[in-house]
């Protein structure tokens, strides 16, 4: 306390000399703001410390540590640079920071859906979609009319694109509400406000990754009135099995003579493969072995999916399929990279990918409610980007 009295002391002697500040009143307001903020980054250090996904609420340029501590490297902000930051960057910003009695929960909220494990999403691809009418993907129609060589006279001919059966995008909204009494609001009880938000973050992004798995687990039909996995779309292994050599090497046959809906090759290559558990470290272990034993070829003989596909391939296990197969057959998968051929999407509202939510009061009811929402879509967006395999009984 000693310390701190002094410098304030030392600050109002300064400051005595500055023009245009006229009493301790004066002195006291310009000293406070940057006290408080000194203070507020020396407590975010620590809360950094604590928590590993700690994010400011601040802008980096408008932390203490970026604008006002001086590195000695001579870099450091004085004079009229200093004074034009201030007035016309960091007071803006800190006068329009988003800052309410539930800013802790947008932050819990935002941080614990970008930790939630969830592996849909290495092998989705993700979309964005401004409203909740179903559209169109026109990003379907690959290919398009052949390239025709243009005669002596200039004239280039005209291609139609089939965009009849294009697959369709639609959103949902989902929500849930969670309350909390005025007496533990008063009483300031943090953990519940960190906390709820985050079990029902964790909730909606563990909905998301369940429905896509009971989607490809399902085969509903899709957008050309045939089931997603079906002879007719060349992507099913009706006879299943448990992952080999073999298989494996059948599935990556058929994966590449694939074609688009105008006949052209599009030459897939498989990305990830996805897996129930129990599966994952012999996928593994089969892309790992450097030399395999081939009748007919020779011993040993250089395994080539090793070679080719170590490092190319992912493997995913996901526990889902368990659950979903409940001792029956139990299918798993082969998909491509979703930025070259996609196969199932996740489209959301305007790109928003983590809950929304808003806080209300309740007439005759002593507290607070919080609604949580947010609006997302499974979608089918392309056959030939994933192939599957019927599989068998886990342990056969």
């Amino acid at each position: 306390m000693g310390n701190l009295s002094g410098f304030v002391k030392r600050l109002r002697d300064i400051m005595r000399n500055d023009a245009g500040i006229n009493g301790d009143a004066q002195r006291i307001e310009q000293i406070v703001w940057p006290l408080f903020l000194k203070v507020y980054d020396t407590k975010e250090q620590d809360w950094m410390l604590d928590d590993d996904s700690y994010q400011s609420i601040l802008p980096e340029a408008c932390r203490w540590c970026s604008w006002a501590a001086d590195d000695r490297s001579g870099s450091a902000m004085t004079g009229d640079r200093l004074l034009d930051f201030v007035n016309n960057t960091l007071f803006p910003t800190l006068k329009t920071l988003p800052v309410d009695a539930s800013t802790p929960i947008k932050k819990a909220i935002v941080q614990q859906y970008d930790l939630v494990p969830a592996t849909f999403e290495e092998w989705t691809s993700k979309g964005t979609l401004p409203d909740f009418k179903a559209s169109k993907d026109h990003e379907y129609v690959m290919g398009g009319g052949d390239f025709q060589k243009v005669t002596e006279g200039g004239e280039i001919k005209a291609s139609t694109l089939e965009t009849d059966l294009l697959p369709t995008r639609k959103l949902d909204t989902y929500a849930t509400q969670f309350s909390m009494t005025r007496e533990a609001f008063i009483n300031d009880d943090i953990g519940f406000l960190a906390n709820m938000p985050k079990q029902y973050t964790r909730k909606a992004k563990q909905k998301i990754n369940r429905q896509v798995y009971e989607r490809i687990y399902k085969n509903p039909a899709i957008f050309d009135g045939a089931p997603l996995f079906d002879e007719a779309h060349k992507n099913l292994i009706a006879t299943g099995s448990a992952p080999s050599i073999a298989v494996l090497m059948k599935m990556i046959e058929m994966m590449g003579l694939q074609t688009d809906q105008f006949g052209e090759s599009i030459m897939v290559e498989p990305a990830t493969i996805i897996v129930p558990v129990g599966y994952g470290m012999k996928v593994e272990q089969i892309l790992g072995t450097a030399q395999i034993d081939v009748e007919g070829i020779g011993r040993p003989t250089v395994n080539v999916l090793n070679t080719k596909y170590r490092n190319k391939i992912k493997v995913v296990q996901e526990a889902v399929l368990n659950i979903l197969s409940a001792g029956a057959a139990c299918p798993w998968f082969m998909a491509a990279d979703p930025r070259l051929v996609k196969s199932v999407q996740v489209d959301y509202l305007n790109g928003t990918t983590a809950p929304s939510f808003r806080r209300s009061e309740k007439a005759g009811y002593l507290g607070y409610l919080w609604d949580i929402w947010l609006d997302w879509g499974i979608n089918d967006a392309d056959f030939r980007g994933i192939l599957r395999n019927n599989g068998v009984p886990m342990g056969q």
